[in-house]
C-alpha cells in the first residue's frame, strides 16, 4: 500500500536526470528548476534531484544530490515524480514498481536525442544504432509509465496524443479524457527570478550562436564566413559561440579554423558560471540560431529561444520551418535563408538600423509577458494534487 502524501517530505520531486542544476548551463537544467519555483510559488512542496550540489545557496526549493542518494531514499520523498527523456529507466521502473504516479516531461523528444548521436564522436555505426534502440524504447515504456505527461508547446497536446493512439497506449475514444492528462509547458516560458535586474542595452555588436550545448546545429562555418565578410566591410563585430561541448564535430571545426585562419574576433566557450553567462547574453546585440538538415529544429520550437524573452534579444533563424514560423509570426527577429550573405546582412541591419531594432524588441516585450510561467504552472500543480489523493 502506498504511503499517505501527507506522511512524505514533498509533493512532488523532479528527476533532473544528469543535469547539474548548479551548473544552471543546460536548457534542461534552467526547465528543472523554474518549474519547481514556480510549484513552489503555488504552495506546493517540491524538490529537485540532481547530480552534485547546486551553487545557489538562497533557493526556496530542495535540491538533493542524486550521487548520495539510493533509489529507496528518492522513493521515500514523494508519491509523485516528475521526469524527463534522459532519466535512467532503471530508477523510473523502479518507482512505478512502488506504486508512484509519474509524471512524463515529454518536450524532450527523441528527435531531439537522436539528432545528439550525429554531433558526437561515437565510434561506429553499431555504436549508433544501439543509441538509437536505446532511445526509442526508453521513450515508449516512459510514455508506458507515466499517468501524465508534459509537452513542450500547446499545440503539441494533439502530438502526443496522436503519439498515445498510435502506439495503442489509449483509445481513440479516450481523448476526451485526456484534456487534463496531457499539459502545456512551454519551452519558452520562464520564472520571474532568472529575469535580469540589470541592463539590457548592447554594449557593442557581439553576436551570439545560441545553438545549445551539444551543437545540434548546422552553421558553423555559414556563421565565421558571415561575420567575417561583414568585418572585411567595415562594421566592428564579433562572434561568439556561447555553448558548444568540447565532444562534438562542430567544436573541432570552430577551434581548427580559429588556429588556422587567426579569428580573434570569434570566441568560443562556455561561460564559467551563471553570473557570467547572463552579463554575456545581457550585453550582446542579438542571438544567431542557424540550421539547415537539423529535423528538430524544423519540426518543434528551441529551449535555446527563452533566452531571446529573458534578456530581450532578437533572433536572426534560418527559414523554413517552426522556429523561423514563430520568429516571424510575432515580429521578434529575422528570418534568413542559410547564406553567407543573407546572413551577413541581417547582422548589418541589426547594426545600423535603430528603428528596425527597437520594434523588434518592443514586440519581444510583449510577447514576454505571456510566456511568464506563472501563466501555465496552476494546472500542472492541480495534477499533482490530484494525483496525491488517488
Amino acid at each position: 500500500m502506498a504511503e499517505a502524501a501527507d506522511t512524505l517530505r514533498y509533493d512532488v520531486v523532479i528527476l533532473s536526470a544528469n543535469f547539474h542544476i548548479g551548473r544552471f548551463q543546460t536548457g534542461a537544467g534552467y526547465r528543472c528548476l523554474e518549474l519547481a519555483l514556480s510549484l513552489h510559488d503555488l504552495g506546493t512542496r517540491v524538490a529537485i534531484v540532481a547530480p552534485g550540489a547546486t551553487d545557489f545557496d538562497d533557493l526556496p526549493v530542495d535540491v538533493l544530490d542524486r550521487e548520495t542518494l539510493t533509489p529507496d531514499d528518492i522513493l521515500a520523498c514523494a508519491r509523485v515524480f516528475l521526469f524527463c527523456l534522459r532519466e535512467d529507466p532503471d530508477l523510473i521502473e523502479f518507482l512505478a514498481g512502488h506504486d508512484r504516479s509519474l509524471i512524463y516531461d515529454s518536450y524532450l523528444s527523441p528527435v531531439e536525442q537522436l539528432t545528439f548521436a550525429s554531433v558526437v564522436r561515437m565510434e561506429d555505426d553499431q555504436q549508433k544504432e544501439n543509441y538509437f534502440h536505446g532511445v526509442i524504447r526508453t521513450h515508449t515504456r516512459f510514455n508506458e509509465l507515466a499517468c501524465s505527461y508534459l509537452v513542450g508547446e500547446p499545440q503539441e497536446k494533439l502530438l502526443k496524443l496522436g503519439e498515445l493512439i498510435n502506439t495503442f497506449q489509449v483509445r481513440p475514444a479516450d481523448h476526451v479524457s485526456l484534456g487534463d492528462t496531457i499539459l502545456p509547458l512551454p519551452v519558452v516560458s520562464y520564472h520571474r527570478r532568472s529575469l535580469p535586474t540589470g541592463s539590457l542595452e548592447p554594449t557593442g555588436d557581439t553576436f551570439l550562436w545560441n545553438g545549445g550545448l551539444y551543437n545540434h546545429y548546422d552553421g558553423v562555418d555559414l556563421l565565421i564566413d558571415a561575420v567575417t565578410a561583414l568585418r572585411e566591410s567595415g562594421r566592428d563585430v564579433r562572434f561568439r559561440f556561447l555553448y558548444p561541448g568540447e565532444h562534438t564535430l562542430a567544436h573541432q571545426r570552430i577551434v581548427r579554423r580559429k588556429t588556422d585562419e587567426h579569428l580573434p574576433y570569434v570566441e568560443l566557450g562556455a561561460p564559467p558560471d551563471f553570473s557570467a553567462k547572463a552579463a554575456i547574453l545581457a550585453s550582446c546585440r542579438a542571438l544567431v540560431l542557424t540550421y539547415g538538415s537539423v529535423l528538430q529544429m524544423h519540426l518543434f520550437l528551441s529551449m535555446r529561444m527563452r533566452e531571446m524573452l529573458v534578456y530581450e534579444k532578437p533572433m536572426i533563424v534560418s527559414r523554413p520551418g517552426a522556429i523561423g514560423a514563430f520568429v516571424e509570426e510575432h515580429g521578434v527577429g529575422l528570418v534568413v535563408d542559410n547564406t553567407v550573405g543573407a546572413v551577413r546582412d541581417a547582422m548589418e541591419r541589426l547594426v545600423v538600423d535603430a528603428s528596425l531594432y527597437d520594434a523588434l524588441r518592443d514586440n519581444i516585450r510583449r510577447l514576454k509577458k505571456r510566456y511568464d510561467m506563472a501563466n501555465f504552472v496552476p494546472p500542472i500543480a492541480r495534477l499533482i494534487t490530484v494525483a496525491n489523493a488517488g
